[in-house]
Parts: structure tokens; C-alpha cells; sequence
């Protein structure tokens, strides 16, 4: 280790909802379409907000023009690329976790002593 101070990371965003959370990979599209993507990293989103607009392969807009949320949370990461085929992921998010935990970290686990 170096003979410093410890210095912050600057630069990443680091999201805290306040609650358990999961992976969700729901935001999908349901036919062959252009994505522009719409939320970053990091963005909160809440149920029914638009995270991507898509449109076929000659612009026209497809189901409203819109991909919204389907949960809330926050976005992971967005898929690569602007073509995307049926059942295709668009945005990773990570939503509420309300399942019981499996088996729960003893409460000394992480005591460095």
C-alpha cells in the first residue's frame, strides 16, 4: 500500500435507494426495432417512465414510440448498440428486492478482529 492518505473515488456514481435490491433484466422490446437510449447509469427511474424511444427500420415509432419502466429503481447499464431483436434486453435495472433472504451474512461476518 501506498504511504498516503486514503483518497475518494471521484467520477462513479454511487446510488443508495435506501432498500434491498435485485437485477432486473425486464426492460426488453418485443419486436425487431432502433433504440435510443433515454437514462444513463445510475438514473433513477420510477414505474412508467421512458427509458428508451424505439422505431422500426424506417423511424416510424413502435407502440407509442416509447419503452417505459416497468418497475422502480435504478438503471445498472444500458445494452450496446441501437438494433435490437425480439426479447432483447435494453436497460439493466436493479428493483426492490422483497424476497426473504436465503441465508443472511452472520452479524460479526465482516469484523476485522
Amino acid at each position: 500500500m501506498l504511504d498516503s492518505p486514503m483518497e475518494p473515488i471521484t467520477g462513479i456514481k454511487i446510488v443508495d435507494p435506501g432498500y434491498r435490491t435485485r437485477r432486473s433484466p425486464a426492460a426488453r422490446v418485443d419486436e425487431a426495432c432502433v433504440v435510443l437510449h433515454l437514462v444513463q447509469a445510475g438514473d433513477m427511474v420510477r414505474k412508467g417512465d421512458p427509458i428508451a424511444e424505439i422505431r422500426d427500420v424506417w423511424g416510424r415509432p413502435l407502440n407509442g414510440g416509447l419503452l417505459r419502466s416497468q418497475h422502480d429503481g435504478f438503471v445498472i447499464g444500458r445494452a450496446h448498440g441501437i438494433y435490437f431483436y425480439p426479447g432483447d434486453t435494453v436497460v439493466a435495472l436493479s428493483i426492490r428486492d422483497e424476497d426473504p433472504v436465503v441465508a443472511p451474512y452472520p452479524d460479526d461476518f465482516y469484523d476485522k478482529s
